[in-house]
């Protein structure tokens, strides 16, 4: 880095007590901020206006500020030559022993700052918003692309669904939904399949012959369906009036050996719908 480094003659110097900047801190800094602050304690030592010159301050004590100014025309001239512009020493009249770091009185600062550092800073602050913009954009089309691939894994088990219920059972029928065929055919699974095989087959089928006699001959009844286990009968028919199903009723429970539980009768338009369960009697 170029810096330009002058005998202390070249500025106006003084030593000021920050102490009033201390007790008023936070007053000064909300209204003019911490420099010009520390620049107002320092103007009745200038033998010039605090606007035309360039100050630069540097604490050497907890009560003791060492300040250094220059003409602001003359810094300004060699904002473009140089990064850093300060004095090589401090003058003798602020003492000897006094511990002041002149590397950190730089002049070349706020309205004075070279050309290049402001380009630098700029360049820095456009790369930090393009990363930012790319960082965004990256986790947005990551999002994207986690919600694209949600979406299309969404689509393919329902997919995957749909086909296990058109092997379980077959194409859709009416407006019922999947669902509610689903639970109709386990419903129906359970009622023929939950009971063990009849011991006999022709003891199975002499007991569907033994109901098949007991039902009315009325063509006003229709059975829908008739399951036939060893220990239960199971009857859904459908009669033409309620004459008709009482009929029905009356004729399923006179069956031999068997005890018929409360019916369920359900009127549907002008046909009334029978379920009825038998279970064999205990011996």
């Amino acid at each position: 880095m170029r810096e330009s480094r002058l005998p202390p003659d070249r500025f106006y110097w003084g030593m000021i007590d920050p102490s009033p900047l201390r007790r008023g801190r936070r007053r000064s800094r909300r209204r003019r901020g911490e420099r010009h602050a520390l620049g107002l304690l320092f103007e009745p030592l200038l033998p010039v206006p605090l606007d035309s010159v360039q100050t630069a301050f540097v604490p050497v004590r907890a009560n003791a500020v060492v300040a250094c100014a220059m003409d602001r025309g003359l810094v300004s001239q060699r904002r473009g030559d140089y990064l850093a512009l300060g004095p090589d020493s401090i003058p003798s009249f602020l003492g000897a022993d006094t511990p002041v770091d002149v590397g950190r009185l730089n002049l070349l600062t706020g309205a004075c700052e070279p050309h290049r550092i402001r380009r630098l800073r700029r360049l820095v602050v456009a790369a930090v918003c393009v990363a930012s913009i790319v960082v965004a954009a990256s986790i947005a089309a990551g999002l994207f692309r986690r919600e694209r691939e949600a979406s299309r894994a969404s689509v393919l088990v329902r997919a995957e669904i749909n086909g296990a219920y058109e092997r379980c059972l077959g194409p859709a029928l009416g407006a019922q939904s999947r669902h509610a065929q689903l639970q109709s055919e386990l419903r129906r699974l359970r009622i023929t399949r939950s009971q063990p095989p009849a011991r006999e087959v022709p003891e199975a089928v002499g007991l569907l012959e033994r109901v098949l006699l007991a039902l009315p001959r009325d063509r006003s009844v229709q059975v829908e369906s008739l399951l036939v286990s060893q220990d239960s009968i199971q009857l859904e028919a459908e009669a033409g009036d309620l004459r008709h199903a009482e009929l029905l009723i009356a004729s399923v429970g006179s069956i031999p050996d068997w005890t018929l539980s409360p019916p369920t009768v359900t009127t549907r338009g002008d046909s009334v719908r029978v379920s009825a369960r038998l279970s064999r009697s205990a011996p």
